[in-house]
């Protein structure tokens, strides 16, 4: 279960997967003493982080620098500016394709 919780991938909205997986990770659920009221008898399992996966930090992280052009999570010092020169458009050079290779 909490391997199937770990794997479980929902994006763009948040989900009960952190409180879930407290409770399966706690001792008296592991243990088998559990019940309806559970939840209720340990109220410390309704206080989790939801944690987002490194995958998913870094894509925010490159969209952000690909829609600003910066990474606004870095301050920018005395050296570095907004205004600096930047990288221009990305032309990506193919080889010529020659028919003589296909035959």
């Amino acid at each position: 279960m909490n391997r199937a919780l770990n794997e479980y991938i929902i994006g763009g909205l948040k989900t009960t997967i952190p409180f879930h997986k407290q409770i399966i990770n706690h001792p008296h659920f592991q243990a088998g003493e559990c019940d309806t009221k559970f939840i209720s008898r340990v109220p410390e399992l309704l206080q989790y982080m939801d944690s987002e996966t490194e995958s998913l930090r870094l894509s925010r992280l490159v969209a952000e620098i690909s829609a600003r052009g910066y990474n606004p999570f870095v301050a920018l010092g005395e050296y570095r500016g907004r205004e600096d020169k930047r990288l221009g458009v990305f032309e990506p050079v193919l080889p010529p394709m020659s028919p003589t290779i296909w035959s």
